[in-house]
């Protein structure tokens, strides 16, 4: 459960995205087209290699924020915000894609004599 305290920003921007079903103020709808690009450059960058979080310690299941994703893309399609849910389809790829990337082992290569 150590991976909790790494995915608790992504709770709290799904809470805020379900708020949205609640509470149609324009506040919330600002917060997210600021919040969102800058997601996106996040895990354009995560995929890249150019990742500036550290690699080690532990890490959220796939699914967990696989999840959450689907949870934000849901509900920005009820809300009908088309825009913010293409890109939260975009970076729902992107972690996906990132996800499949980092489960490949590295080769090891022998060296030659």
């Amino acid at each position: 459960m150590k991976w909790l305290k790494k995915v608790i920003l992504d709770i709290v921007i799904t809470i805020i995205i379900i708020s949205t079903l609640f509470f149609k103020t324009l506040v919330l709808k600002v917060f997210l087209f600021i919040y969102t690009p800058i997601m996106l450059i996040g895990r354009i960058l995560a995929l890249t290699g150019m990742n500036i979080q550290k690699k080690g310690g532990a890490k959220a299941p796939d699914w967990f924020l696989h999840v959450l994703y689907c949870i934000n893309v849901l509900v920005l399609v009820i809300n009908r915000w088309w825009i913010l849910a293409a890109l939260w389809l975009v970076i729902w790829f992107l972690a996906f894609l990132y996800t499949k990337r980092s489960r490949k082992k590295p080769v090891i290569r022998k060296k030659r004599l």
